[in-house]
């Protein structure tokens, strides 16, 4: 009347299969889950950033406009907007340093801002100063990661110049 006890390890063996199967499709839901988190964490991160690097265009349109040879003297407002640009792009190298993201998407969004920013002269001289070596050391290993990247990637790091596209 009652089962082998042949039966009863074939049950046993099916149920830990089933259960092994169970665990390896949560784990895998798990997977997906934290992938699709991360990439909208990243959304998210380029989206501030987006916003952050917006607040500055009127810096970038002067910069362009003027040109990276230009020797007329900035104010000192200038100044200060030049200083928070290079502020956010000492914070776009953590960001790289970090892997939170991958220099390819930030070249797509930034790399024109970024090189007019440090093609210019008078930026050139303010991250000469010697009492901003320090500051600038972040921005002197990026300079060099992101020019490394785009000449792998045939693109120039001259010549970018903002235009008004209307």
């Amino acid at each position: 009347m009652f089962a082998s006890e042949n039966f009863w390890t074939v049950v046993g063996a099916i149920a830990s299969t089933i259960s092994a199967l169970s665990s390896l499709v949560a784990i895998s839901f798990v997977a997906v889950q934290l992938r699709a988190n991360n990439r909208i964490a990243q959304a998210q991160l380029l989206n501030e950033l987006e916003r952050d690097i917006a607040r500055d265009t009127d810096t970038y349109w002067a910069i362009s406009s003027r040109g990276k040879e230009s020797q007329e003297a900035l104010t000192e407002t200038e100044t200060a907007a030049l200083l928070r640009c290079l502020s956010f792009f000492e914070r776009v190298n953590v960001i790289l340093e970090t892997g939170v993201l991958k220099i390819d998407i930030i070249d797509r969004i930034f790399a024109g801002r970024f090189f007019v920013l440090l093609n210019n002269l008078h930026v050139q001289k303010i991250m000469g100063q010697p009492e901003m070596q320090p500051y600038m050391r972040s921005l002197q290993d990026l300079h060099h990661k992101w020019s490394n990247y785009r000449q792998e990637q045939g693109h120039s790091t001259t010549g970018f110049v903002l235009t008004d596209s209307s």
